[in-house]
């Protein structure tokens, strides 16, 4: 029997994080990891393309603002009153 595999997108600066957390999500049976991406807009581009069900994101990356924008253009339209 299949059992659904909850998609996941790791976002961090940081080799050695997103390392160690693939480590710990391929050892669950019920997640896989989609993608990594190492900045804020390689993690948009890679939300656009693979389409995760869940993106763990370093809320601290270099630059603009990170969730916002990623979660902008990885999910449906956001309920009024919400971002």
């Amino acid at each position: 029997m299949s059992v659904y595999k909850i998609r996941v997108l790791i976002v961090d600066d940081h080799a050695i994080v997103r390392a160690g957390l693939r480590l710990l999500i391929s050892g669950q049976e019920d997640m896989t990891v989609v993608g990594e991406a190492g900045s804020t807009q390689d993690g948009i581009d890679a939300a656009e393309r693979l389409t995760p069900d869940v993106a763990l994101i370093d809320l601290s990356l270099p630059g603009e603002t990170t969730i916002r924008p990623i979660c902008a253009r990885s999910s449906p339209p956001a309920a009024p009153g919400t971002w």
